[in-house]
């Protein structure tokens, strides 16, 4: 975000400033604001909030257009949802890089009025609340926010499908493309609305549309065909209905499935000699782009044999994974086997035996955590290595959302155990592991009552003090104090 608002120049000199001031010392990020300010010019003392809050920003954008005045009005709100204590300190210095696009998907130039910094497409929020004006405008724009994730917030902008499906054509900046993409699957996945509608079918054409041969971002492709995992979607809604979710989700993968089989047999087909080549950046878009198309053809009728043939000619270990994926995620007739041979040829590679538990743990099955519990209590389960644990728990927990939210509480209690038992020996992993709870207050009744449960217990119990506050800050549906995210690796130190 620095570098967005100083912009290169200052950023570098604000750079070369903190390392001649703090070379040999332990630098903290005061210094480091310091050494911006000082070589920048700037007063940054309300950007240095981003450091004291917890939780994630929401900006709120709402837009509209009066066809008399030929005037397009934006609105922006930030708020903390999760933070009580931000009110007091005041808003966060929000730099929000935006674009504008004509009827042809032209960008538009127009310079606005309002009580914000607007310079090279860049707006300056410093308020909870800004408007700007555009003038001379024959049309509502297309609007795209957020460009380059200028800034680490939670961003509510109303966008229709077709909207969606412009940004996913003439957008030029490739993260508000994927956006776009992923703003696509989070509305069929969270409207009922019927995948026959005439917005399905143009959602369905524009995939069909990325897919024509040839594919010019392959890579690209793969990220536009793969929707949301489940802690998104969680983020989305207010309710979390997880049964409702999940069977939605299934329905939806299966008729994109259907609907595009022709042109993801053509793209699978197409790039098999790139994904097959030595590493490369065309043969790892590749394998990418395969990937993601078997993820969807092995929810066909010759989806189990196309996996199977894919993992047996595999010369790269990411072909390998997404075979095994793709059968064991349907229970294809060979998944045992092969997930079996596998295991075999891992050995006591400890990389592969990691990937070969977290295929494990993602199974989604009921009998998965009858499988991992017995995994917990043989030779490979090492509980001081912080790689084996994340493969089996952290991957079960986020990974698998029918066994982690099994309605009987099963898998919530699993995990709280094994991260109760990880924070004797690694507070940081315990408490990092943690946070698969963090959307529990959504939950349906009987599903939160049971981790409540685990979360009171927990919190009760003999641990760190990290893993005390986190459960005790996730039972009631508050955030963690930011000294607890900062020692648990927050992201803020890299994002921020």
């Amino acid at each position: 975000m620095l570098h967005t608002l100083l912009g290169e120049q200052a950023f570098r000199a604000g750079l070369d400033r903190y390392f001649a001031d703090n070379d040999g010392r332990a630098a903290t990020v005061e210094d480091f604001l310091v050494a911006m300010t000082t070589a920048s010019g700037r007063d940054l003392s309300q950007f240095a909030r981003w450091y004291a809050q917890a939780g994630t920003p929401e900006l709120r954008i709402e837009a509209d257009y009066d066809a008399d005045a030929r005037h397009y009005r934006l609105s922006f709100r930030q708020r903390n949802p999760v933070a009580a204590e931000a009110a007091a300190e005041g808003p966060l210095h929000i730099p929000l890089r935006y674009a504008l696009y004509d009827a042809d998907n032209q960008p538009i130039n127009a310079a606005p009025e309002g009580d914000a910094v607007v310079r090279d497409g860049l707006i300056e929020l410093t308020g909870e609340y800004h408007e700007l004006r555009f003038g001379g405008l024959d049309a509502a724009p297309l609007a795209s926010f957020l460009q380059g994730l200028s800034a680490p917030v939670r961003l509510r902008f109303d966008a229709d499908v077709a909207t969606r499906i412009r940004l996913l054509h003439a957008e030029n900046d490739a993260l508000s493309r994927w956006e776009a993409a992923q703003g696509l699957w989070l509305h069929f996945l969270l409207n009922d609305e019927p995948l026959s509608s005439p917005a399905a079918s143009a959602w369905q054409a524009a995939l069909r549309g990325l897919l024509t041969l040839p594919v010019s971002d392959p890579a690209f492709v793969a990220e536009c065909l793969t929707p949301p995992d489940f802690g998104r979607i969680a983020d989305e809604v207010e309710t979390l209905d997880f049964d409702r979710l999940w069977s939605r989700r299934e329905a939806l993968l299966d008729a994109v499935a259907a609907d595009l089989e022709a042109p993801l047999s053509s793209a699978y087909d197409a790039f098999r000699d790139d994904a097959l080549a030595a590493y490369s950046p065309t043969s790892v878009a590749a394998r990418r782009i395969r990937g993601a198309c078997l993820a969807l053809l092995s929810r066909r009728a010759d989806g189990a044999s196309l996996a199977a043939g894919q993992y047996r000619d595999a010369t790269t270990l990411t072909e390998r994974l997404s075979a095994l994926r793709a059968l064991i995620h349907h229970d294809a007739p060979d998944a045992d086997r092969l997930l079996s041979d596998f295991r075999g040829k891992a050995g006591d590679d400890p990389l592969r035996t990691d990937h070969w538990l977290a295929l494990v743990a993602t199974r989604p099955r009921e009998d998965t955590l009858d499988r991992l519990k017995a995994l917990v209590d043989s030779p490979l389960w090492l509980p001081n290595n912080p790689n084996r644990v994340r493969a089996l728990v952290d991957r079960f927990a986020r990974g698998n959302p029918p066994g982690f939210h099994r309605k009987d509480g099963a898998g919530y209690a699993w995990v709280l155990e094994r991260i109760a038992a990880a924070d004797r020996d690694n507070p940081q992993l315990a408490a990092r592991l943690l946070t698969a709870f963090e959307s529990s207050t959504k939950l349906d009744p009987t599903r939160r009552r049971h981790v409540l449960a685990g979360l009171d217990a927990l919190a009760s119990g003999n641990h760190s003090r990290l893993l005390d506050e986190g459960a005790a800050a996730f039972a009631s549906g508050t955030s963690p104090t930011p000294a607890l995210i900062d020692e648990t690796g927050s992201e803020q130190c890299l994002t921020r």
